[in-house]
């Protein structure tokens, strides 16, 4: 719960699996309060060109009461390196660059790519918001529909905060 670049990041398909993943530290941790998140797999995911990505938002919260919420136009979308494949069920020996979007797990990855080429050409490893938009609505997604689904998703998640 307090990592970051896609440290302590692992796959299981069972949860009482978990305990084979927790060392002594984890679990000093987690009797002070500390833990882990744990998140459903998507084994499905949208994919663009075959990558499973995720999108960086900025949210602002200026009040609570009323609550008060500011979605900044710009963000980010970062890219898994290799093309995604379903995880098997046993998940020994899974790439992370199939399945996480980190830029610290992806960046020495010789699938990487940042070059001003490939920004300009839309495949980088890192995109604009507005890229993935406008990538998206030729695949025939409906944007602004898109947009109203996310600022839902932006305030459940800030309610249930």
């Amino acid at each position: 719960s307090e990592s970051c670049q896609g440290k302590g990041i692992f796959m299981i398909n069972d949860l009482e699996r978990l305990k084979d993943h927790i060392n002594f530290n984890d679990k000093a941790k987690m009797m002070n309060g500390q833990g882990y998140v744990v998140q459903r797999y998507i084994a499905n995911p949208y994919l663009l060109d075959g990558l499973k990505f995720d999108l960086r938002l900025y949210v602002v919260v200026t009040s609570c009461s009323p609550l008060t919420i500011f979605w900044h136009k710009q963000g980010l979308a970062r890219f898994a390196t290799l093309p995604y494949s379903v995880p098997s069920k046993v998940m020994k020996d899974v790439s992370q660059n199939v399945h996480l979007t980190n830029y610290a797990v992806n960046k020495d990855s010789e699938n990487f790519k940042i070059s001003d080429e490939d920004i300009k050409a839309g495949i980088s490893s890192k995109r604009t918001l507005e890229t993935v938009y406008n990538r998206l609505e030729k695949d025939g997604v409906d944007i602004s529909l898109l947009k109203l689904k996310i600022a839902d998703l932006i305030i459940k998640t800030l309610i249930s905060i």
